[in-house]
């Protein structure tokens, strides 16, 4: 369980450095606020996926633990905050962005204070948020992070696939959906299905992600090119 878990987070870490280079790179040259979140977002992914990885090296510990859990929960509010700069008003945006914010600080100083519980550290499990006490602040805490960036992700990439058909927007909806159902999965007791979905999932909606930036690119060459 250990080497397959360690290979399937290893891969999930690469494909969401990758991913949020690329994301990172386009805001630099865009300054696209949508691109920041997105960016932001993939980066604490990629951080997340590392923890997982080390944790399959050489075991969990709590300030391990507590990082890791600072990120997993809350990279969705912000991917989903991404979405939002992308389809909605930017007033809606920036009120989510506070909202993310302010329950992002009231998460840290519940994570600094709360103490792991160190038993569910046993080799060959998978955790998802079982280092926590039951009934604890930061479980608490996560769905209102996981529950509107899930739902904004995922409905934000429904919507504009069933306006424009255009399938990469499915894989971003889709991909989405598989790493909502595993960290669903593993806060009701099944977390061996947490670390397959997020590779799963960022792999897809990387594809989606790669072929939007491939159909920009065409449509800004067909626009350069003179008129007869």
């Amino acid at each position: 369980m250990s080497e397959l878990a360690a290979a399937v987070t290893l891969g999930s870490t690469v494909i969401s450095g990758i991913f949020s280079a690329h994301v990172l790179r386009q805001y630099l040259a865009r300054k696209k606020l949508h691109q920041l979140a997105w960016g932001v977002g993939l980066l604490m992914y990629s951080l997340a996926a590392l923890a997982e990885f080390i944790s399959e090296i050489s075991g969990w510990s709590p300030g391990s633990y507590k990082f890791y859990y600072a990120l997993a929960p809350s990279l969705v509010a912000v991917l989903g905050l991404g979405s939002l700069f992308l389809a909605a008003d930017r007033k809606y945006a920036y009120a989510f962005a506070a909202y993310t914010v302010i329950l992002f600080a009231a998460f840290l100083y519940f994570i600094a204070v709360t103490e792991v519980n160190a038993g569910a550290f046993t080799p060959n499990t998978i955790v998802g948020g079982n280092g926590w006490p039951s009934g604890s602040q930061p479980r608490i805490f996560s769905p209102l992070f996981t529950i509107p960036g899930s739902f904004l992700l995922i409905g934000i990439a429904a919507y504009s696939y069933w306006k424009g058909r255009r399938w990469f927007n499915a894989f971003i909806g889709i991909g989405a959906m598989a790493v909502a159902a595993g960290g669903a999965m593993a806060r009701f007791n099944v977390p061996a299905a947490l670390y397959a979905s997020e590779f799963v999932g960022i792999a897809l909606m990387y594809i989606g992600f790669a072929r939007s930036v491939e159909l920009i690119h065409e449509r800004e060459a067909k626009a350069s090119l003179p008129t007869a």
